[in-house]
């Protein structure tokens, strides 16, 4: 049941751009691994910008390069202010293709020496998605049913295996990354459309509406609860801005048990934050909630619903996961 409704829908924060290496403050800067979301062109537009800390530099020079081979360069000079001196780099293009780039960044002294100061590796451009809901969206991998492993299918997530930060990273470690419908879905994507693909998925096995209701509205980001996880990873990723593709919502078998009736109303509310929180997705795919095992006089009425909500919302699509 569960490979059909796949198919069925198939047809402490770590900021993604400040930071300080050595005596170089950088304002935007790539991460390894990180997926920057394509454009109508089928393009990313990557910036670099910061400042030097200290006298002695002329400027600072950028090697691009596409599967470690270099493609281009740029240089621009420092613009100093007492003893601080400011760049910012041109944006560079790179194609949303399977293939990694990688980014070199130089400061050239007035004595014509040249240091190192970055290296950043396996960055790319694509598709991103949020995944969202209960424990069918989860659907953790098994020893029985293992990951889907790609070097174009990413997430940005805790780090694996310790480390509680943010940070972008490689999709398969498997249980509290992106789950199965995730991987289902960059596989689709990678293998057919050759688009490197992300995938942040924040569903909680047995979550309620009420629950995936709570927001902190002085603080949306708030890791106190789920909603504000979702909305850190995803700003945090520097996707909040017209960079989520879709926003995938599967949940209700909480509520088919008894609580369908208000299902539709606190799915409204939750529709309306998501408007506000992010103004710029587009589009909507809400999953029907599947036959339940037990019989449950109350199931019915909320798959009726969920089967509606495509024309209850002009940017929802909906999902069955029978027939």
């Amino acid at each position: 049941m569960k490979n059909l409704c796949f198919f069925t829908f198939v047809l402490f924060i770590f900021s993604a751009n400040a930071q300080k290496i050595n005596s170089v403050n950088f304002d935007t800067l790539p991460q390894n691994y990180q997926l920057y979301p394509r454009n109508d062109k089928n393009e990313a537009q990557i910036p670099i910008s910061g400042q030097i800390d200290g006298l002695g530099y002329d400027y600072v020079s950028l090697q691009i390069l596409r599967e470690t081979k270099p493609i281009a360069y740029q240089k621009v000079n420092l613009v100093y202010k007492d003893v601080i001196g400011k760049f910012k780099l041109l944006p560079f293009t790179i194609k949303a293709e399977l293939a990694e780039y990688q980014i070199k960044i130089f400061a050239v002294s007035n004595k014509g020496d040249s240091t190192q100061i970055i290296f950043r590796e396996h960055i790319v451009a694509g598709d991103a998605y949020v995944i969202g809901g209960q424990s069918n969206a989860l659907a953790l991998v098994s020893e029985q049913v293992l990951p889907y492993r790609n070097k174009f299918a990413r997430t940005f997530a805790a780090g694996y295996p310790y480390n509680p930060e943010f940070e972008w990273q490689l999709s398969e470690y498997g249980n509290y990354r992106v789950g199965q419908l995730g991987g289902g879905l960059q596989r689709e994507i990678i293998e057919k459309y050759q688009i490197p693909v992300c995938i942040i998925n924040q569903s909680i096995g047995g979550i309620n509406l009420g629950l995936s209701l709570i927001r902190n509205a002085n603080n949306v980001g708030s890791l106190d609860n789920n909603y504000g996880i979702t909305y850190a990873r995803v700003r945090d990723a520097g996707l909040l801005n017209g960079g989520i593709k879709a926003f995938i919502w599967r949940q209700g078998e909480n509520e088919s048990s008894g609580g369908s009736a208000f299902w539709g109303g606190l799915f409204d509310q939750l529709y309306k934050l998501w408007h506000l929180d992010y103004p710029d997705i587009k589009k909507y795919y809400i999953f029907q909630v599947g036959l339940i095992a037990y019989p449950e006089r109350y199931a019915g009425a909320l798959r009726d619903y969920q089967r509606r909500t495509k024309m209850i919302y002009n940017d929802v699509d909906n999902i069955t996961c029978i027939g």
